[in-house]
C-alpha cells in the first residue's frame, strides 16, 4: 500500500541511522500477551451446579483460544494460567488441576496439579511452559468439589463464545451471562509487537457526488507495542488502497481505539464496493493482517438525494392515562410537517374497541415489555442517535421524541420511490389503491416488503383515560391492513406495481380516511432489521380535511407578553410546554390567560369547540 524511501542520497546514511535508533528507543512494549478476556474484575459465579454434591463428580471449565490469536504468538510459550474461583470451596483429595489441550475429548496435552488454591485470582506458573505452534487450544481447569453452587468466577465481559464447561459427562458451551475468568499468559522472545484486530467499521450505504463521506470504526491493539500512529485505508471495487495516517495517538496493548476519517469520496455516480482496513502501526507491518480488513460495503453514489417521507407509528389505547399528553407532545415536535406520515396502533397498553389484530401483532417490535404511549420512527432503532434509547428495539417512549430525532430521520434519503393513488366509489364505498415503486439506493436488507394501511382521523370518544371524561378525538387510527400483516414481497430492484381493493365499513367516515403505503425490509428474527425505505400517503376522498385539527373555529389569539387573550366562542383550552406537560387548562372560556409566571420559551395553546380544535404556537419573550 505504501512505498518507503528511506534515503534519498547514500551520503545521508550516517545521519539517518541514529535518528531511526532514537525513534524505536521511545516505543513502549508490554512484556506479555494475554489469551482470554482482559477483564481482571470479577463478578458472579458460573451457572453449572453440582446436583449430587458429590466429591467424586468431575467438573471442569475451559476457554477456547482460536488459531487467529495463536498464530501471531507462534514460537512463544504459555507460561502462566490465571483463574478465579469462589470462596469456601470444599475440594476432594483429587483437588484441582489446570490444563492446556487441543481437543477436550482426548487426554489433555498438558496438565498440572494445583495446591494452595486461594479465592479470587490464582496465578499458576507452569512447570513446563506450553510451546505455541499456531494451532487453537483450550485452557482450563478440572476439579472435584462438593459445593452445590457454581465455583468458577466470571468477569463482566458478556462475550461467552469461547466458554466451555463439562456437565453430565460431556463438554458443552457454557450458558453463563458473563465470561469465565480464565487467562493464559504468554511470554517469550518472539511476542508480536504490531498486531491489531479490527472490531467494527461503520459506513453509510449512500453518498452524494462531490462530497466526502465519513467512515469510522474501532480496533483493539493485540500487539505489545503502544501504537502512536496508524493508517486508515479504503479502496473502491478492488482497486488501489487510499491511505490516511492518524498521528499523535497513544494506544497501549489490549486497549481499543475508535477512529473516524472523512477522506472517502467517489469519482462518479454509480454503485461501488468499498472496503476499509487499518495498517502501518507505528510505520510497521501488522504480523497478522487478515483481521485488519472490514467486510465489504455496497455504496450508491448519486448526484442528489431524493427526500423521504418518515412513518411515525404510535402505540396508544383508550386505557392509557398518559396518552393524551403524550399525543400533545408528539404534535408539538412534528409541528404539522407534511413529510411525517402517522399511524396509530391501538395496542401497547392493553386493547380497546379500536384495536385490530394487526396492531396487536405489531407489539412484536417491542421485543419485551409493552407500554404506551410509545412510538417507532421508520421502524429504525434510534439508539445510535440517543444513547438513552434501547438498542434492543425500535420502539421507544413517545415523550423521548425530539426535533433532533425527527430531523435525523428526515435527513436519511429515500432508498426507494413509492407512489400511491386512490380511486373511490362513494356510492358503493369501494376503494382501489394503486402502488408502485423502485429502488434508488442499495438497500439495508434482502427481504423487501410492501405494506398498505387504511387510517381514520377525528374519531370521537368520551372514554379516553386521562381526558377527564371530556370529548377526545383519536387521530390516524389504523382501521385496515390491505396487505398481509407482515407485508407483501416486492422486487424493488426491477420495480413493482400493485393494486388493492376494499369496501369501506359503514361505521367509518370516508372523508376522514387516508391510505398509507410503505416499503421496508422485514426480518422475522430481528426487530431492528425492518427499517422502512420510504412512505406515501393519499386521501381516500376529495373532501378536504386537516389531519391534526380543524381550522374553522371563529376566534383569534393575542399574545401580549404578560397574558394570552382569546377572542371568540370556544369550550375549553390547554396550554402545554414542548415536553407535553399541561401547564394551564380550563373547561370553560377564559378571556385572559396570565403568563407572567412562565419562563421564556415556546408553548402550545390548544383550543377546542365541540368536535373542532386548533393549536397555536405561543412564544414568550418576557
Amino acid at each position: 500500500m505504501k512505498n518507503h524511501m528511506m534515503f534519498r542520497f547514500a551520503t545521508l546514511l550516517l545521519l539517518v541511522v541514529p535518528f531511526v535508533i532514537s525513534l524505536y528507543a521511545t516505543e513502549e512494549f508490554s512484556d506479555f500477551i494475554r489469551l482470554g478476556h482482559s477483564d481482571d474484575i470479577l463478578e458472579g459465579y458460573d451457572s453449572s451446579p453440582n446436583p449430587d454434591q458429590s466429591n467424586n463428580l468431575k467438573r471442569a471449565v475451559a476457554i477456547h483460544i482460536p488459531a487467529s490469536q495463536m498464530i501471531p504468538c507462534k514460537g512463544n510459550y504459555i507460561s502462566i494460567i490465571k483463574f478465579a474461583i469462589a470462596q469456601n470451596v470444599y475440594f476432594s483429595d483429587n483437588g484441582l488441576k489446570v490444563f492446556i489441550t487441543k481437543d477436550l475429548n482426548k487426554p489433555y496435552d498438558y496438565e498440572q496439579t494445583v495446591t494452595n488454591i486461594v479465592s479470587m485470582w490464582n496465578h499458576i506458573p507452569l512447570t513446563t511452559p506450553f510451546h505455541m505452534d499456531g494451532e487453537d487450544v483450550y485452557i482450563g481447569y478440572e476439579y472435584y468439589a462438593s459445593n452445590k453452587s457454581g465455583i468458577s468466577r466470571l468477569t463482566p465481559n458478556n462475550d461467552t463464545s469461547m466458554d466451555w464447561c463439562y456437565q453430565n459427562g460431556k463438554w458443552i458451551q457454557a450458558q453463563n451471562n458473563s465470561a469465565l475468568a480464565i487467562q493464559g499468559i504468554v511470554k517469550g522472545e518472539q511476542l508480536p509487537k504490531y498486531n491489531i484486530t479490527l472490531n467494527q467499521t461503520e459506513l453509510l450505504t449512500y453518498a452524494e457526488l462531490g462530497k466526502n463521506m465519513t467512515l469510522s470504526g474501532e480496533f483493539t491493539n493485540m500487539g505489545t507495542a503502544t501504537i502512536n500512529s496508524f493508517n486508515v485505508n479504503y479502496r473502491l471495487d478492488n482497486g488501489n488502497w487510499m491511505a490516511e495516517t492518524i498521528h499523535d495517538v497513544n494506544i497501549p496493548y489490549e486497549s481499543s481505539y475508535q477512529f473516524q476519517t472523512q477522506h472517502l469520496s467517489f469519482p462518479n455516480v454509480g454503485e461501488f464496493i468499498v472496503e476499509i482496513s487499518v495498517d502501518e502501526l507505528n510505520g510497521q507491518k501488522d504480523i497478522y493482517p487478515s483481521d485488519n480488513v472490514s467486510s465489504v460495503y455496497t455504496v450508491g453514489c448519486v448526484d442528489s438525494f431524493t427526500p423521504r417521507n418518515v412513518l411515525l407509528e404510535i402505540f396508544s389505547t383508550e386505557r392509557c392515562p398518559n396518552c393524551p399528553e403524550g399525543h400533545n407532545h408528539l404534535e408539538s415536535v412534528i409541528n404539522d410537517n407534511p413529510q411525517i406520515v402517522t399511524v396509530e396502533h391501538h395496542a401497547g397498553f392493553g386493547s380497546d374497541k379500536y384495536s385490530i389484530q394487526e396492531s396487536l401483532d405489531y407489539e412484536w417490535f417491542y421485543n419485551g415489555t409493552t407500554s404506551a404511549p410509545s412510538i417507532m420512527l421508520d421502524r429504525h432503532n434510534q439508539s445510535s442517535y440517543n444513547s438513552s434509547l434501547s438498542s434492543n428495539s425500535p420502539v421507544f417512549s413517545a415523550t423521548k421524541l425530539t426535533t433532533e430525532l425527527v430531523e435525523n430521520a428526515l435527513d436519511i434519503p429515500a432508498f426507494a420511490t413509492i407512489t400511491l393513488s386512490v380511486e373511490y366509489d362513494a356510492v358503493n364505498r369501494n376503494a382501489t389503491f394503486h402502488v408502485q415503486g423502485k429502488r434508488l439506493l442499495p438497500l439495508t436488507g434482502n427481504n423487501s416488503k410492501l405494506f398498505v394501511f387504511l387510517t381514520e382521523n377525528n374519531i370521537y370518544t368520551n372514554t379516553q383515560s386521562g381526558s377527564a371524561g371530556k370529548a377526545y378525538y383519536h387521530q390516524h387510527v389504523l382501521r385496515e391492513v390491505l396487505t398481509d400483516t407482515w407485508g407483501e414481497s416486492v422486487n424493488l430492484n426491477k420495480g413493482f406495481t400493485a393494486d388493492y381493493h376494499t369496501t369501506i365499513n359503514e361505521s367509518m367516515n370516508c372523508d376522514e380516511m387516508y391510505a398509507i403505503a410503505f416499503v421496508s425490509n422485514y426480518n422475522p428474527n430481528d426487530v431492528n432489521n425492518c427499517s422502512i425505505y420510504n412512505t406515501a400517503q393519499a386521501k381516500l376522498t376529495g373532501n378536504s380535511s386537516a389531519i391534526q385539527q380543524h381550522t374553522t373555529i371563529p376566534f383569534s389569539v393575542i399574545n401580549s407578553g404578560k397574558a394570552i387573550s382569546i377572542q371568540g366562542d370556544y369550550d375549553s383550552f390547554k396550554l402545554f410546554n414542548l415536553s407535553g406537560t399541561c401547564l394551564k387548562q380550563s373547561s370553560k372560556p377564559i378571556q385572559h390567560i396570565s403568563t407572567e409566571t412562565l419562563p421564556k420559551g415556546v408553548y402550545l395553546l390548544q383550543i377546542q369547540k365541540q368536535r373542532e380544535n386548533k393549536t397555536y404556537k405561543i412564544i414568550l419573550n418576557n
